[in-house]
């Protein structure tokens, strides 16, 4: 069955990729936000913020924990389905269980303050020259999705036709993906779906984040 396949985590072996593109909070703040940024290659009962970064040196990122408004954070993680990000919320940091309280009593999203895990990339955006818009090719190199090397993708080049054959490839694979199942999945499980479905370049040559197919097509829905 597509769900049962879809719920593996062997599905895409080490040396699979994935891209993510820098948001300008994160440029901003010298920050990478995981969020749903390793899917759909992460290990599913790993926490996204538990992943080990590495350099092309193998020196690993480090953690630190920032302040963004819940509608700031919310962006990071919505390919994850609002369920799973309140939930991350938590596991993130405990004192985040009060604004769930403050969201209740009528507080905006813009302005309740959340705290969450992001790893360090200041030195890094500095050294590669990145600006909001490039990107960061993530590379699993553990199985399961527990690690990943990083390395800088300037927006520059990747050309056009190589951003459109990326994101033609994930709408074919999302239109066999809607066609095959019978009912919706769990947002990280219809991912790997999708994925699983795709042609092999999307995850050897990615040349577009899957936020971006997202955005541009308005096909798929994320429940809660």
């Amino acid at each position: 069955m597509a769900q049962h396949n879809a719920s593996q985590n062997n599905l895409f072996p080490v040396g699979s990729r994935v891209i993510a593109q820098i948001h300008p909070i994160e440029r901003e703040r010298g920050v990478f936000i995981p969020g749903h940024r390793f899917e759909p290659l992460r290990k599913l009962s790993l926490d996204p913020w538990q992943v080990r970064l590495e350099a092309q040196d193998a020196s690993a990122f480090t953690r630190r924990k920032i302040g963004l408004t819940i509608h700031d954070a919310e962006f990071f993680y919505l390919l994850l389905g609002r369920s799973a990000f309140f939930k991350s919320l938590l596991g993130q940091d405990p004192s985040n269980d009060k604004v769930f309280d403050q969201i209740s009593d009528g507080v905006s999203g813009f302005s309740a303050l959340v705290r969450i895990e992001a790893y360090d990339f200041a030195e890094f955006y500095e050294r590669n020259s990145l600006v909001a818009g490039d990107y960061l090719l993530l590379e699993a190199i553990k199985p399961q999705g527990v690690a990943f090397r990083v390395t800088p993708v300037p927006a520059s080049s990747i050309t056009e036709s190589r951003h459109s054959a990326h994101l033609a490839a994930l709408d074919r694979a999302v239109d066999e993906a809607l066609d095959s199942l019978e009912e919706p999945l769990e947002p990280s499980l219809m991912i790997r779906e999708i994925f699983r479905l795709c042609d092999p370049a999307v995850l050897e040559e990615p040349a577009a984040a899957f936020s971006e197919y997202v955005r541009a097509t308005q096909k798929l829905g994320i429940g809660m």
